[in-house]
C-alpha cells in the first residue's frame, strides 16, 4: 500500500469554526452524496448540508440544508447523521442517524436522550419513502422503549461515530441469516438506582451489541432481535466498549473491533492499558464473544487510544482496519495521532503487523493533541483506492476546531 496523496477537500468556514466532510456512494452506480458539517465546540454541529454527484464525485449541486437543531420547549432536539449504507440488492440507500432532545444542550444529556432512526431512499438520497426510528418489534417496544434494557430518560441507544457502519449479511453458511441488516450500536447501561450509571468512573460509559433487521420490499426494516450485550469490564476500560466496527468475513464470521479507554476518576494516572478491542459472531449477528484485546498477528499487544476505527472489505478481497497506534500507553482520547492502516489476518482476525503503513502522523508546528481521527473511508470504484476523510483538529492549542477537511489517497497494492 502506499499513500498517493493528501489534498484539503473542503476549507473552514471561518477563523475557529472547522468542517467535516465524507463522501458515499448511494447505489450500484457512481451517484455519490457529500455530507458536511460546520464545528466550534466539541460533540455539537453547527449546521450540515449535503450536495449530491452523479459523476463519481467529479461535481456536485447545489448545498441542501439538514436540520441539526431545534429549540423546542422542553431543550434543543439535535439530529445527526451518520454513515449510510447500499442495499444492493435492491438498489437502495439506507441512512441512520440519531436525535434526541437534549434539555440543556448538553451533549452528555445524549446519553439519556439518543435514539436511532433509519431513512430508505430509492432515488440515491434525494428523497426517502421511509423514516422511522429503529424500535425492536413486539408489543413491548416503542419509542420510549426501543431496544431490550433501554428507556428513554434513563439511559439511551445511539450511533457512536461514522465508522460505526452497519453491514447486510451476504456470506453466511446458514442461507436464512443471509440479506439480514446488521447495525451495531452503543448502549448506556442502567445502574441500581434506575438510572444511567457510568461504573467506570470516564467520561461516558457504554456496553455494545448489535440491533437485526429484515429489509421489507416496501422499504421498511422489522427490527427482529438484538444480540446479546458486548461488554468491557470498567477495570480493563473506563468506558466500557464502544463505537463498533463490524465486518463480514468470506466464511460468514462477523468481526467486531471496538473502542475502549483509560483514565476518569478511577483511574487518574492511566494504569490501565489502552488498547483496541475485538469480539467474533459465527451466528450472523446474533451471540458475540467475550471482548479481547486486539493484538497483531505475532500476538504482540498494541496501545491505541480511545478513538473511532473503521474496518474495510475491499474490491480486491482484503480486509483493511484504519484506526490510531499509540507507541505507548495513551492517556484515554490522546494521542489521536498517528494513524495507519494495515489488512486483517481472515484465519486469526489479528491486526497483520507487516503490512501496516502510516498514513499521517504530527507535523511541523501541529500540536502533539492534533487528532487524526472522527474519519471515515471507502473504496472509489473506478480507481479502487481507498479515499479518507479527515479533518485534523487540535492542531493548534488556541484554535481548536478551525481546520479544514483533508482527503487521503490510498493505493492497494
Amino acid at each position: 500500500m502506499k499513500v498517493l496523496s493528501k489534498k484539503v477537500y473542503m476549507q473552514k468556514p471561518k477563523e475557529r469554526t472547522g468542517v467535516s466532510c465524507n463522501t458515499y456512494y448511494t447505489g450500484i452506480g457512481l451517484d455519490i452524496m457529500k455530507v458536511y458539517s460546520y464545528i466550534h465546540k466539541s460533540d455539537t454541529t453547527d449546521v450540515s448540508y449535503v450536495e449530491f454527484s452523479n459523476d463519481n464525485g467529479k461535481t456536485f449541486g447545489r448545498p441542501i440544508t439538514i436540520t441539526t437543531e431545534e429549540k423546542l420547549k422542553n431543550g434543543t432536539l439535535r439530529n445527526y447523521m451518520r454513515s449510510p449504507v447500499v442495499d444492493e440488492k435492491r438498489n437502495r440507500l439506507i441512512t441512520f442517524g440519531i436525535k434526541g432532545i437534549l434539555p440543556t444542550d448538553n451533549p452528555l444529556e445524549g446519553l439519556k436522550w439518543w435514539h436511532v432512526y433509519y431513512m430508505v431512499s430509492k432515488d440515491g438520497g434525494k428523497s426517502n419513502m421511509v423514516e422511522e426510528p429503529v424500535i425492536l418489534q413486539g408489543d413491548e417496544f416503542s419509542k420510549t422503549h426501543p431496544v431490550t434494557d433501554v428507556y428513554e430518560g434513563k439511559n439511551s441507544v445511539m450511533i457512536g461515530d461514522t465508522t460505526e457502519l452497519a453491514i447486510i449479511t451476504s456470506r453466511q453458511t446458514e442461507s436464512e441469516n443471509n440479506d439480514h441488516i446488521l447495525l451495531p450500536v452503543q448502549i448506556t447501561p442502567i445502574g441500581p438506582d434506575g438510572s444511567y450509571y457510568n461504573p467506570g468512573g470516564g467520561y461516558t460509559y457504554h456496553y455494545s451489541a448489535v440491533i437485526i433487521g429484515d429489509i421489507l420490499d416496501d422499504g421498511h426494516i422489522i427490527w427482529t432481535s438484538i444480540s446479546n450485550k458486548i461488554i468491557n469490564e470498567p477495570t480493563l476500560s473506563t468506558r466500557g466498549s464502544i463505537e463498533p466496527t463490524i465486518i463480514e468475513l468470506d466464511n460468514g464470521t462477523i468481526l467486531m473491533v471496538l473502542r475502549g479507554s483509560n483514565g476518569g476518576t478511577k483511574d487518574p494516572n492511566h494504569k490501565i492499558k489502552g488498547y483496541r478491542w475485538y469480539s467474533v459472531s459465527t451466528d450472523g449477528g446474533k451471540t458475540f464473544s467475550k471482548v479481547k484485546p486486539w493484538l497483531y498477528d505475532t500476538n504482540e499487544h498494541f496501545y491505541s487510544p480511545s478513538s473511532c476505527s473503521q474496518l474495510l472489505r475491499h474490491s480486491s478481497g482484503k480486509i483493511f482496519w484504519i484506526g490510531n497506534i499509540s507507541p505507548n500507553n495513551p492517556k484515554a482520547n490522546m494521542p489521536r495521532n498517528p494513524i495507519y492502516i494495515g489488512e486483517v489476518d481472515k484465519t486469526s482476525l489479528l491486526l497483520k503487523k507487516d503490512t501496516l503503513l502510516l498514513i499521517d502522523c504530527v507535523k511541523g508546528t501541529q500540536s502533539r493533541d492534533t487528532t487524526f481521527s472522527n474519519f471515515y473511508a471507502r473504496e472509489d470504484k473506478e480507481t479502487g483506492r481507498i479515499l479518507l476523510h479527515i479533518t485534523p483538529f487540535h492542531q493548534t492549542p488556541d484554535n481548536v476546531f478551525g481546520s479544514d477537511a483533508n482527503i487521503y489517497e490510498i493505493e492497494v497494492i
